[in-house]
């Protein structure tokens, strides 16, 4: 299994220009938490060329990622429904999703006793590192 990273975009106002109500970003929200143990919403704006009238149309979005370790297959098909389910309760024509191969991690602080110089990476072979533990157990080796 690999962690990916999961990203949701989920529109601020219907398409009549009113705004949406919560419950399609809270339903991002609950249900990216459930799969990568919680989330983050970023402000942006979608754009995008109107095949119909050939316009360049922009609108506020507010965008639900979260990394989640599991499977590719299942993980996509989980956003796909909540897609579709937001789509629905939103009205919309489609709702954006995006899955990508991540390596992100949460890093623990170092302890207060270790010099930030000794955080940087390995003095032999340059490879950077997240903690101080992973540094001492890497610089073991050399």
């Amino acid at each position: 299994m690999r962690k990916h990273n999961l990203s949701i975009f989920v529109p601020v106002n219907l398409n009549c220009g009113m705004p949406a109500a919560p419950d399609a970003l809270e339903d991002a929200i609950l249900t990216l938490c459930k799969l990568g143990g919680g989330a983050t919403i970023t402000d942006a704006s979608g754009v995008w060329a109107d095949p119909a009238t050939g316009r360049t149309l922009r609108e506020p979005v507010r965008i639900v990622e979260t990394d989640a370790e599991g499977y590719a297959g299942i993980l996509w098909e989980e956003l796909g429904t909540l897609a579709r389910r937001i789509g629905r309760t939103l009205a919309q024509d489609a709702v954006y999703i995006r899955m990508r191969p991540t390596d992100a991690a949460a890093v623990a602080p170092a302890p207060a006793d270790v010099p930030i110089e000794d955080l940087d990476g390995c003095d032999i072979c340059g490879r950077a590192f997240g903690s101080y533990h992973r540094r001492e157990s890497h610089n073991a080796r050399h």
